[in-house]
């Protein structure tokens, strides 16, 4: 009888040595790691048929041989694209200010984008709370 079907049997099992249980025990494990080690390939392979049945085909790239190319006419002077002008949108912000306050005698001191504080969980928000209302401070 071997140790596996000695680990079977309960009333066996009480009367093994510990040396006879931790092998039992090892050889299961083995036996669970390489169980989940095969069941993991053949997913991966039915993943990569699946894969290879439903995807997209390929198309295999064929080096075709073009004649070289014709030398190009003078070059003509790249024009860039047309950028939008932010003067104007300043000047528009500028007016509905100026609409707004009813004079035109102002100044603008900073304008910046303030970045808005992380959002925090209640649960760091208490812990912070409670801690430091936990601390002393020494007079």
């Amino acid at each position: 009888m071997d140790i596996i079907e000695m680990m079977k049997n309960p009333e066996i099992l009480k009367t093994l040595s510990i040396g006879e249980k931790m092998l039992g025990s090892l050889i299961v494990m083995v036996l669970g790691i390489v169980t989940c080690f095969i069941v993991l390939l053949i997913i991966m392979f039915a993943i990569r048929i699946m894969g290879a049945a439903v995807g997209e085909k390929k198309k295999p790239q064929v080096p075709s041989v073009a004649p070289a190319p014709a030398p190009a006419p003078a070059a003509s002077p790249v024009v860039a694209a047309p950028q939008e002008d932010e003067g104007e949108l300043i000047a528009v912000i500028t007016a509905a200010i100026t609409a707004m306050r009813g004079s035109s005698s102002f100044r603008i001191r900073n304008i910046s984008e303030k970045k808005a504080p992380p959002a925090l969980s209640n649960w760091v928000s208490a812990g912070r709370i409670e801690n430091f209302s936990s601390r002393r401070v020494a007079k």
